[in-house]
């Protein structure tokens, strides 16, 4: 029963190490992505003259087309640099002499690995599409405002693709 009770500690206490790397991952990822992508969002808010709340919707939707890229990418960096950690203060060395077998030492990163790759397949196939729906939706209700904004009562205008529009 001991023996359990220590393998579950030594379990619990990798995958405590883990999951902040990951999350921080994934944080840094997100951010490296959207920066990326800053100069389409300022326009939304400079040019468009959107209001905060719906370029903050606008955001989110964006975001959640990253993820299926940033979670793998995070996992990897996650667990890489926790086994690194545990290899340079040698505590790895310190568990494989108490006796516990690389499967149980690499057991917490499987399965959330596993867990992650559920996460990021619901995330590609479900979520992803009603996200990129829901964002298509709201960058139309963009170009519709600016295209009403851009129109002045009795004048004609050439702004739009060439085209000459009499309002």
């Amino acid at each position: 029963m001991k023996q359990f009770l220590n393998k579950n500690i030594i379990f619990f206490y990798i995958l405590e190490q883990i999951i902040p790397v990951f999350l921080l991952g994934v944080l840094v990822f997100v951010f490296i992505i959207l920066m990326a992508q800053f100069m389409q969002i300022s326009e939304i808010i400079l040019i468009h003259n959107v209001s905060m709340k719906l370029t903050l919707e606008i955001v989110f939707h964006m975001m959640i087309s990253f993820f299926p890229i940033v979670f793998p990418t995070s996992l990897l960096f996650s667990v890489v640099l926790t086994y690194s950690r545990l290899n340079a203060d040698s505590e790895f060395v310190a568990m494989k002499s108490m006796g516990y077998s690389l499967l149980h030492l690499s057991a917490p990163a499987v399965l959330f690995s596993v867990i992650i790759t559920i996460i990021s397949a619901q995330t590609l196939f479900v979520v992803g599409p009603v996200s990129r729906n829901t964002f298509d939706v709201l960058m139309n209700t963009v170009g519709s405002q600016k295209i009403v904004s851009a129109l002045s009562e009795k004048t004609f205008s050439e702004e739009f693709w060439g085209l000459t529009i009499y309002a």
